[in-house]
């Protein structure tokens, strides 16, 4: 997959003024403690690392040839429906936010990470869950100071990170908790 992500950067530098592969390769490819660093690397580029039109396009390329031609009935087989959820929350279970786009919320502007607040908000609202006070997992663990002043003027009790280990109520921001992450 390094390679077909490489031919892609490398064949569309020019249409969407990216950098070199291996500019690319130098800024991701680092090992963390869990993924070595070619999947650290795939992760960022497909999540983050480009910018996000040819990151589509590649993502998109990806799932037809490795995944399957028809995108609808995977995901319908794969995620939950409304009315899955529906039913859910009215067995008590809790559904929070975690973004709707689920996009590295700190690398977007204020203005985006508000839209896409209100719109996983409004979904939230649709299939029944709180939208008072609310919880926010963030995804990939990713936050800012800006973000955490949006999502309590929003309602937001309750931030979770996705590194740091255990949480300490005493000494831990309620909009930063650190959580275990389970791989």
């Amino acid at each position: 997959l390094v390679q077909i992500v490489n031919k892609f950067v490398h064949d569309n530098r020019v249409t969407y003024q990216l950098y070199s592969p291996e500019d690319y390769w130098r800024q991701y490819a680092h090992a963390s403690p869990i993924d070595d660093a070619e999947t650290i690397y795939l992760k960022r580029m497909l999540q983050v690392g480009l910018p996000v039109n040819p990151r589509n396009e590649l993502v998109n390329n990806l799932f037809r040839e490795y995944v399957s031609e028809d995108e609808e009935t995977f995901s319908k087989a794969l995620y939950l429906r409304s009315s899955q959820i529906r039913e859910m929350i009215g067995h008590g279970m809790y559904f929070g936010v975690h973004g709707y786009d689920h996009v590295f919320m700190n690398s977007i502007s204020a203005d985006a990470q508000r839209e896409d607040l209100v719109k996983a908000l409004d979904f939230l609202q649709d299939v029944g869950a709180p939208t008072e006070q609310w919880c926010f997992a963030y995804p990939f663990g990713t936050y800012d100071q800006s973000l955490t002043k949006l999502s309590q003027s929003l309602g937001c009790v309750l931030g979770l990170i996705s590194f740091g280990g255990m949480a300490n109520l005493y000494k831990d921001s309620f909009m930063a908790l650190p959580r275990i992450d389970t791989v």
